[in-house]
């Protein structure tokens, strides 16, 4: 297959993307609420989390909500502005100055954001489980949703302080144990900037477990039912050690945890996380394994690595490009 043939992302799909255009198009009819979690500068969000006792026993319900990534299908032409462009990070200011360009637009990212004021389409995961990390059940659906931006000093605070946020940071420590993951300290310690504060460090470990958790468990039910799919691993390095993350269309364990693991949000910012929103999307809609062309998806991963690996150098061309 040809380079400029994999530019054109919708022949990720026999139809073209068609049936994810039109699912792109309907109004879910449950609404939502959940909490974000990030520096209040940060205007474009594109995750949030809630946790729920269900009854008066140990059994908990998880929810993660995201930007619905198949709404990107109705701009083809973004789509292959960004497939030109494969990497996607965050420059160095705040707030929107942060989205990149030529990634995707930031009326349109802002468009399809998670807001307080905005009700929009988003992809919810819920995952039953007891306090022991036993999962019950997972499942997903699509809502309308909105978010209540918290900063990570007063969510840690929060967490520390509250009734509930104690159940919150029960239910880390349960998914933890569910993906072996390690200790909960430890995890503050790796996941946290240095000379953090305490309540930095809790909002910010229990956000990325949460992250690792949900997207686990989709990509742990892509692998169980054998179908396309794209994931993301690490290097197998000493467990002490980071692995360098990459992307792959076969299931590979993930270096920290037990589990197959994958991107999936945020859509509007990373393509790797809108391409797996899509193909979430697409066989909830009844979409064949057959109507997923995996020489795309596998060629797609391996740009996608390629590209990742000049981190700094390219961050600093698309700054430039931003500026000019």
């Amino acid at each position: 297959m040809s380079q400029s043939s994999l530019l054109h992302l919708p022949m990720l799909f026999e139809d073209g993307g068609e049936l994810l255009k039109t699912y792109a198009q309907d109004q879910p009819r449950t609404d939502v609420l959940a909490v974000a979690t990030d520096h209040e500068s940060v205007v474009v969000r594109e995750d949030s989390y809630q946790v729920t006792r269900l009854g008066r026993g140990d059994t908990i319900e998880l929810q993660g909500v995201y930007v619905d990534g198949s709404q990107l299908w109705q701009f083809p032409d973004i789509i292959d502005t960004a497939a030109s462009n494969v990497t996607s990070y965050y420059g160095e200011g705040s707030g929107e100055d942060r989205l990149l360009q030529p990634l995707f637009d930031r009326s349109l990212a802002q468009q399809l954001s998670l807001r307080p004021d905005v009700s929009n389409r988003a992809l919810r995961a819920r995952i039953r489980m007891g306090l022991d990390g036993e999962v019950y059940s997972f499942d997903h659906d699509l809502v309308r949703a909105r978010v209540l931006p918290i900063d990570q000093q007063k969510c840690g605070k929060m967490l520390r302080q509250r009734k509930h946020g104690g159940l919150v940071l029960d239910t880390a420590r349960a998914a933890l144990a569910h993906m072996g993951y390690g200790d909960f300290r430890q995890l503050e310690r790796d996941f946290s900037r240095p000379l953090a504060t305490e309540d930095y460090r809790i909002a910010s470990a229990v956000q990325t477990i949460f992250a690792n958790f949900v997207f686990s468990k989709f990509a742990e039910q892509a692998f169980e039912a054998d179908i396309p799919f794209l994931y993301r691993a690490t290097q197998q390095k000493p467990r002490q050690e980071h692995g360098d993350a990459f992307h792959t269309a076969e299931p590979k364990v993930h270096l920290h945890n037990n589990y197959v693991y994958c991107t999936i949000s945020p859509a509007f910012r990373e393509l790797t996380a809108l391409i797996t929103q899509s193909l979430v999307a697409y066989y909830r809609l009844g979409g064949k394994e057959s109507g997923v062309n995996t020489d795309v998806l596998t060629q797609f991963a391996d740009r996608v690595n390629d590209a990742h690996k000049n981190y700094s150098e390219k961050v600093a061309q698309l700054e430039n490009m931003r500026a000019a």
